[in-house]
């Protein structure tokens, strides 16, 4: 969006706010006190996880546009979160900040987004790394922290000293975007927060403490577990609790899966395997022991399944004494009854209800093993629903957003398919500058305006992408000022971009470069982003459905996240000759059925290129592009063709000619004049006069030469339009029948195809 900062409205910022996947809402204004005026002027409860649509918005601020207007704070503006230091009123307040830069960051100031209050304190924004959810507390420092659940008023609200909110000059959000904040700040606000009464992170940067086993060994569920089972058993159930305690809301999953992890990190630093050190890792220990990852996973999976039940019934207990020591310590498993022994077997049995005399019920779906199974939820209690259909009005859906052609979409991962050297890079760089000039270059019917894109290219150094962008240019006479600031050109080798790797252990998610992804996506504000080729954004293993899966699902989340269209290029299997299909692609199939578009590529074939009459030296320059998966809309009737035309460009050396660097352009196969009846018809009474033609185009007595000639075309050499339209005929009347072919022996006597007049034109 076209925005200038110095003469926006209230309203144009909140606009401004919302282009930065920030969730703007209108504020109310100064009040005199009691009152208290720092929150939204609407219900936001429910918005406090995702972005709500533009309808929305504009319902919200509808009468309110010159009004005061803030953000709400958390995952609905992309895990944006706020440290508010109250200098103006409390010393601590910069002593704290003053001492955490001097520790961490040599004194130095960290580059992010920061405004000045109308009462003269300072907010700094960031964007929470994945794995941390940001608190949102007060502290009696002055420090205070907005995160998940937070709000914060902003610029240029009106204070009730009579100040407005301000960006300090070069940090507002139309100068650069929030910085993911790094570990070292992420543990100073926990420890801050602890020390107050807070929760810390779980992110196991702390050393924690770990509590003794019971002497018991039975589970507060009434099963049997030995002391190190029931060790475990409370690492998770405290991890989950406390990160219940920092967020009601249910966290996204990578989210929860970054947590999972983590906390499994901070468990093997404290325990210490029964078995002989073998060489193996610790993990692999205790994964042998059956105390590993496999038995972690599966408690906390069931721990995050109860989180509207019994993990909110222990997160809304009262913390115990020294929970704000700084030091993590195991939540204690809710209590349960104590189990009573049946006198017959000896076996545990829940205690039963006065008159009932049945079984003890577990939960569905519980093994009677699990130390987690507990009760069925109050008679009324739904731990988990599923959403009912509300039709509502058909014509309120928002339609599917096409932002060029029907392969660009939002919210939506395409994918191009086609070996080395066809093109596909070529047109990826055509379509880029058409969508970014709002341009139509290489045939594409469907453009939205001017877009901004960004290309990345995970091969080729960043000299060699100037040369093609600039010969694309020239190609199709296009002026820098037609793209504007909206085009952008990375290379890999400078601006590498790996969202996974894999090992022996699995695949893992670079969480905090998707984090970084994201946030570039939309400071810079994109619609489009193409990544060529696919392969250069990860380095987890192809050829594993799974990892790839991940990866896909990454690339989904950001197109999703940041209401872009992406398009990943992917290379081509070997075909051994044959076409190239959608199925092609290399590796793991995971990456053609997470996308919704598909395109295949492929280099003329000799069939082709005779038939076009296209001389066999410059085949390779044609390619043809097919719709092979378009989930979303119909598959184009008709291929598209496409050439690689030769641009040279003035870079030699005194004036001399340059590099010689090839462009994509539209090709249309020439099409050849309607057939007539009177056509057939000569061709037919020569045919006959003579004999028959042979098949072989080599031959002098070629039976193209007679169709020539009835024809009435004076040259049908190779690479003509005359000999294109000779083929076409001859296809057309051999298919029909109105010429056929018959095997006879030729003067030598040899056998050969000739081609006769069959069922005659009437």
């Amino acid at each position: 969006m076209d925005f200038d900062p110095d003469f926006a409205s209230p309203y144009d910022w909140a606009v401004f706010y919302r282009s930065r996947g920030w969730q703007a809402v209108p504020c109310l204004a100064p009040q005199p006190p009691p009152a208290q005026w720092k929150r939204p002027a609407i219900k936001w409860r429910e918005h406090e996880r995702e972005l709500v649509d533009n309808a929305t918005f504009e319902t919200w601020f509808r009468g309110r546009e010159n009004g005061n207007s803030g953000i709400l704070t958390g995952p609905c503006s992309g895990n944006l979160f706020v440290v508010d230091l109250d200098t103006y009123k409390s010393p601590d307040a910069a002593q704290w900040w003053a001492g955490v830069l001097a520790v961490h960051n040599n004194a130095s100031e960290i580059e992010t987004v920061e405004q000045v209050t109308g009462g003269g304190g300072r907010q700094l924004f960031f964007i929470a790394p994945p794995g941390w959810i940001p608190p949102t507390n007060k502290t009696a420092a002055g420090v205070d922290f907005r995160g998940a659940g937070g709000f914060v008023v902003v610029a240029p609200a009106l204070h009730d000293s009579g100040r407005r909110y301000a960006w300090v000059e070069g940090r507002s959000p139309a100068d650069l975007a929030p910085a993911v904040a790094p570990a070292w700040l992420c543990e100073a606000i926990s420890a801050l927060v602890a020390s107050h009464g807070g929760n810390p992170d779980r992110t196991g940067a702390a050393a924690g403490t770990v509590t003794p086993s019971p002497a018991a060994a039975l589970s507060p569920f009434g099963l049997h577990v030995d002391k190190r089972e029931d060790l475990m058993m409370r690492h998770v159930w405290g991890h989950v609790v406390a990160m219940r305690r920092d967020a009601p809301m249910l966290p996204p999953l990578p989210e929860q899966e970054a947590a999972e992890r983590d906390g499994f990190a901070w468990y093997v630093g404290k325990i210490k395997s029964r078995l002989a050190p073998s060489g193996g890792t610790p993990e692999a220990l205790l994964e042998r022991e059956g105390r590993g990852w496999s038995a972690w996973r599966e408690k906390w999976r069931y721990a995050m399944a109860r989180w509207n039940t019994k993990v909110t019934e222990e997160a809304d207990k009262p913390r115990s004494p020294g929970a704000g020591s700084g030091t993590w310590t195991p939540v204690p498993l809710p209590a349960e009854p104590t189990p009573a022994h049946d006198p017959e077997t000896g076996e545990i049995r829940e205690p039963s209800k006065p008159g009932d005399h049945s079984a003890p019920e577990l939960e569905p779906d519980c093994p009677p093993d699990d130390e987690f199974a507990a009760k069925p939820p109050p008679e009324g209690e739904k731990p988990w629903n599923f959403s009912p259909m509300a039709w509502g009005d058909v014509a309120q859906i928002e339609p599917r957003q096409f932002v060029y052609g029907r392969h660009y979409i939002r919210k939506f991962v395409s994918v191009d398919i086609a070996p080395g050297g066809v093109g596909k890079s070529s047109l990826a760089i055509a379509d880029s500058i058409a969508m970014a000039a709002g341009r139509d270059i290489v045939g594409t019917d469907t453009l939205k305006g001017r877009l901004r894109v960004a290309y990345w290219c995970g091969e080729d150094p960043l000299d060699e992408l100037m040369r093609r962008y600039h010969a694309a240019r020239i190609h199709h006479r296009l002026t820098p000022a037609e793209t504007g600031n909206r085009l952008f050109v990375d290379s890999g080798r400078v601006l590498p971009i790996i969202l996974a790797t894999s090992d022996r252990h699995g695949t893992a998610i670079a969480t905090p470069m998707v984090a970084a992804l994201v946030a570039a996506i939309r400071y810079n504000r994109l619609d489009v982003l193409i990544v060529d080729p696919f392969v250069a954004s990860h380095a987890a293993t192809e050829n594993d459905n799974g990892a790839i899966q991940a990866v896909t699902r990454q690339w989904a989340h950001i197109a999703d996240e940041t209401n872009i269209a992406i398009n990943l290029v992917h290379h081509a299997r070997k075909t051994n000759g044959g076409e190239v299909t959608v199925e092609d692609g290399r590796g793991a199939s995971a990456l053609l059925a997470a996308a919704r578009s598909a395109r295949s590529f492929n280099a003329m074939s000799l069939r082709e290129a005779e038939r076009f009459g296209i001389p066999e030296p410059d085949r390779r320059r044609y390619f043809r592009v097919d719709d092979g998966k378009s989930n979303l809309a119909p598959p184009a009737a008709h291929a598209a063709w496409f050439r690689l035309a030769s641009v040279t460009l003035p870079n030699g050396p005194l004036g001399t000619d340059g590099d010689n660097v090839g462009v994509v352009e539209k090709w249309t196969p020439p099409e050849p004049p309607g057939e007539t009846v009177e056509e057939l018809k000569a061709v037919q009474v020569q045919l006959m006069e003579c004999g028959g033609a042979r098949e072989d185009s080599k031959a002098d007595d070629w039976v193209g030469y007679v169709v020539g000639e009835a024809l009435g075309l004076a040259d049908i050499g190779a690479g003509t339009a005359g000999r294109a339209v000779v083929l076409a005929r001859l296809k057309g009347w051999l298919e029909s029948g109105a010429l056929v072919v018959e095997n006879r022996p030729n003067k030598a006597r040899q056998m050969k195809r000739w081609i006769c007049a069959g069922v005659l034109a009437s």
